[in-house]
């Protein structure tokens, strides 16, 4: 016979519970209020949100549904038409959009809050009346962890917080009695595949949900749910995805700056990523100082990683985890559950089989961060007992609180953030870049220069740092020069469209206009939408005199919304000699 519904809550705390739910998703959000209140656009987000204008657009949720995002290999529908319906719908500004994220963290602190507590509930360990205030404790050190600013302080980090958000609400849901096997089925079903659709991890989460309800001992008619229910999710979403961009996985080229573990055979990459997974496990613990920044070569591999000791102990040390911990869940260990969830959380995100676009980010850590913060939590009990590990606890709180308010100010703009990054990670190529454009912007090319001799001196064939150093000799009119550090640039990386935009443009500048337009469909084929290509197309066919086409590429910029200065002074050229111009100077009067 099924135990009864939400057994593991008596009905006369269950307000109590949801009152203390509501209380830290209440802190969750606070703590990240400075974020809401001033944070800007940086990194992913200048691309994502500022310069992506298919969210101001009334057919962006048309584009966001049809077609992939930079570089070809990411589709997330459901987080970007959260974005497209705060701009379009509501007309939000950026504070609004970080408000989302802070909201969702704060709901996602609750939602952990409630995971905590059917956690726990079984085991024996902790006395009964203490559960829920070892609940409320491994939640609130969820709220203020400072690994988690870069998720919820970066606009696109959303994607981390959205995937958790539905994930862990059909995780939940999978622990309740539906009366319809079909009904309980179906709610699974949705809510893990909005949790794909956000973050392509998100698939992960009927996986997670079985090591949840096998932990807890739950019935078959339970696990036959998240079973049918995650299968039809899982194959809705890849369905989806291979009618958008063709394939599961398509062939992308990673860049040895962004992931130099993409570029190593499996049995060197795994070492290397084992190494790095422990240094998850150590940031959770001690998570300072924070960087938003892990590429080449802050991350850099060894020659022979065989040879060495630390590479290969963390190997062992990742290994003989994973694998204790499939064994204390069996065995009821809720300290071994969360070091299970923390692995089975990082499958697909770190590098261990499959390379993705970074070594290492904070931002990953969010999920598979569920899990370990559980596991330390109760750790600290198991060693310190309890009078100890509440004192421990409430110290260890304070420091976090501490970190993660002074760490969001390093994300209020791109300076903040570079600056800072300048004194973590020196010898980041992708720093010096940043920092390099910072120093361009002042006027001191001299200085922007050197930075990226010194960045072309760790890694010669960055695409990064030869566009970055070709657009400082177009702006010094050193023509040649550019087009030689652009060429090399598409030698290095053929689908790198911020040069494919500028070596297009000086082509046509030269008269080239063959392979220049050559250049400019091969990157409008990669994104149709990209509002740079678009406009050296405009350019292109000024140039070239096809005003039919301009007129054409015009009307799609207008339509998108562009605002660009320099479309809008190609647009005044074109408007001054063609018949669309004359019509809207018409209407105009």
């Amino acid at each position: 016979m099924d135990r009864p519904l939400d057994h593991d809550i008596e009905p006369s705390s269950l307000w109590r519970s949801f009152a203390l739910a509501c209380g830290i998703a209440c802190i969750g959000f606070l703590v990240f209020l400075p974020a809401v209140k001033n944070a800007g656009f940086v990194y992913d987000d200048r691309l994502h949100l500022a310069e992506n204008l298919s969210l101001s657009h009334r057919d962006g949720w048309w584009h966001i549904l049809s077609l992939p995002l930079f570089p070809g290999s990411l589709y997330r529908p459901v987080t970007f038409l959260s974005f497209w319906g705060q701009t379009f719908l509501l007309h939000s500004g950026k504070s609004a959009l970080f408000f989302g994220n802070a909201l969702l963290h704060g709901v996602n602190s609750a939602l952990c809050f409630f995971l905590f507590l059917r956690v726990l509930f079984p085991s024996p360990e902790y006395p009964t009346e203490r559960k829920q205030s070892l609940a409320v404790f491994l939640a609130l050190l969820f709220a203020v962890h400072p690994l988690h600013v870069e998720a919820v302080a970066n606009g696109v980090g959303r994607a981390e917080l959205l995937a958790l958000a539905c994930g862990l609400t059909g995780v939940l849901l999978s622990l309740r009695r539906f009366s319809s096997l079909f009904l309980h089925t179906t709610v699974i079903a949705l809510f893990f595949f909005l949790a794909a659709g956000a973050k392509e991890s998100g698939v992960l989460f009927p996986l997670l949900s079985l090591s949840v309800l096998v932990f807890l001992g739950e019935t078959r008619k339970q696990l036959l749910s998240v079973i049918f229910g995650g299968t039809v999710a899982i194959s809705g979403y890849l369905a989806l995805r291979i009618a958008v961009i063709g394939t599961i996985s398509p062939p992308h080229f990673i860049d040895f700056v962004d992931n130099p573990l993409a570029h190593l055979d499996f049995d060197a990459r795994f070492l290397h990523a084992s190494f790095l997974l422990a240094q998850y496990i150590s940031r959770l613990v001690f998570p300072f100082p924070l960087s938003a920044d892990y590429s080449y070569a802050v991350v850099s591999p060894l020659v022979d990683p065989w040879s060495s000791i630390p590479l290969f102990g963390a190997s062992l040390l990742v290994i003989s985890l994973f694998a204790l911990s499939v064994f204390g869940v069996v065995r009821r260990s809720p300290i071994a559950w969360g070091i299970l969830w923390f692995f089975l959380s990082f499958l697909l995100t770190s590098n261990l089989f499959f390379p993705i676009g970074t070594p290492f980010g904070e931002r990953l850590a969010y999920t598979p961060s569920v899990g370990l913060l559980c596991s330390l939590g109760l750790l600290s009990i198991r060693l310190c007992g309890l009078r100890g590990a509440t004192l421990l606890g409430g110290g260890y709180l304070l420091v976090c609180l501490g970190i993660t308010l002074s760490a969001q100010q390093h994300w209020f703009s791109q300076e903040a953030l570079f600056r800072y990054q300048q004194r973590v990670s020196p010898m980041s190529v992708k720093t010096l870049v940043n920092v390099s454009a910072l120093e361009r912007s002042d006027g001191d090319l001299q200085e922007a220069t050197a930075l990226l001799e010194r960045a072309l001196e760790i890694a010669p064939d960055s695409s990064d740092v030869l566009f970055a150093r070709a657009a400082i000799a177009l702006q010094q009119r050193e023509d040649q020069d550019g087009e030689l550090l652009l060429r090399r640039s598409l030698g290095s990386n053929p689908r790198h469209l911020p040069s494919v935009d500028a070596l297009a443009r000086l082509l046509t500048k030269q008269g080239a206009l063959e392979e220049a337009k050559r250049l400019i469909l091969f990157g409008l084929e990669r994104d149709p939408i990209y509002e740079r290509l678009l406009i050296a197309h405009l350019y292109w066919a000024i140039t070239a005199r096809d005003l039919v086409l301009a007129e054409k590429i015009d009307a799609q910029l207008r339509e998108l919304g562009s605002a660009d200065s320099n479309y809008l002074e190609l647009q005044a050229v074109l408007w001054s000699s063609s018949r669309v111009g004359k019509n809207e100077q018409r209407k105009a009067k």
